[in-house]
């Protein structure tokens, strides 16, 4: 992707469900007044790129502070006035701070400097096979119809990052996909993911599916179970009491995370319909006292000034604050 020009401020495009991916393609139907308006904005500006973005969840108005911003590479106008769109990514961004705008559409200043090898070309360093095996046994458990002969034509680059935005993970699944540090973390995590695909269907949300095959979903258990299986590390199983306990050190910190608080929920939900005093929200707060305090017992300062850390690290400790909240209710739940 030679000759990239990161701009500083993009429009947002806010989609639950749904990432893009440096190199990869996003098609798009545009039908929202305030995103033609802002498709008509970048047609005529070939500088301005569009920036995909996660709601924190599927009606919120707050946002994930990572997405992934690209350039039109292909429209349609549709005769009502509609377009379709094809999205190619260039370079995830954080944001530094959304704007005000008087353009229908939201507008952020963004910074790349967290993603620089975005721009360049990516490559695996990992067995593609173990990829391929995991994709035929997702796909089997799921009933889909694939053509392995034109899958395995694909670049396994590519692949990765295909199946990453298009296979039916939840909101914060793919964001845990888009936010792996490179290709190779990022194979992992969809290993990991497409394993723990035989769980109950209680936590998955839809999002759009752009692959070139139709999905049939087979029916998913939703039995309760105390250790469910959360995929494969080399062959291994990787249960939930394993992930708790830090034993499975293959898996990485990121998913580790995402995978605890995920099953965390998976169980309390069961409960919470019984008890009342069990739920999911935390009540705390991160205060800028914290986060001042945070930066400084760190000794942060040789990573940056805490304006430009301030998000990252507001966003660890609401994290912390949120998994220990989960912790909590999850061992109330084990006492019901």
């Amino acid at each position: 992707m030679p000759d990239v020009k990161l701009v500083e401020i993009i429009p947002l495009f806010p989609l639950h469900g749904t990432i893009l991916l440096p190199g990869s393609v996003l098609p798009l139907h545009i039908f929202e007044t305030r995103y033609r308006q802002m498709v008509e904005h970048v047609l005529e500006n070939d500088e301005l790129m569009i920036g995909i973005i996660q709601p924190e969840a599927l009606d919120s108005k707050k946002l994930c502070d990572v997405g992934c911003a690209g350039t039109i590479e292909h429209s349609q106008q549709l005769p009502k006035g509609n377009y379709l769109i094809q999205l190619h990514g260039k370079s995830r961004f954080q944001i530094v701070e959304e704007l005000e705008t008087d353009t229908l559409y939201r507008k952020a200043k963004v910074e790349y400097s967290s993603f620089t090898h975005d721009i360049e070309e990516a490559s695996l360093s990992k067995d593609i096979e173990l990829l391929y095996k995991n994709f035929r046994e997702y796909s089997e458990r799921n009933k889909l119809k694939i053509e392995w002969e034109k899958i395995e034509e694909i670049p396994a680059n590519y692949l990765v990052n295909l199946l990453s935005m298009n296979l039916d993970f939840s909101g914060i699944e793919k964001q845990t996909l888009l936010e792996s540090p490179d290709l190779d973390s990022r194979l992992e995590d969809l290993i990991a993911l497409m394993g723990m695909s035989n769980l109950s269907e209680d936590l998955s949300d839809s999002s759009p599916n752009y692959l070139n095959y139709s999905p049939t979903y087979g029916q998913k258990s939703s039995t309760y179970h105390p250790n469910p299986v959360l995929g494969f590390v080399d062959g291994k199983q990787v249960t939930f009491e394993d992930v708790r306990n830090k034993k499975t050190n293959d898996l990485s910190q990121q998913l580790y995370q995402q995978l605890s608080v995920r099953m965390m929920e998976y169980s309390i939900k069961k409960l919470a319909a019984k008890y009342s005093e069990i739920n999911l929200t935390p009540e705390k707060k991160v205060t800028l006292k914290e986060i001042v305090a945070f930066f400084e017992q760190n000794n942060l300062q040789e990573r940056g000034t805490l304006e430009q850390l301030r998000p990252q690290i507001k966003q660890f400790l609401q994290q912390q604050i949120r998994t220990q909240h989960l912790l909590n209710q999850y061992s109330l739940a084990l006492e019901k």
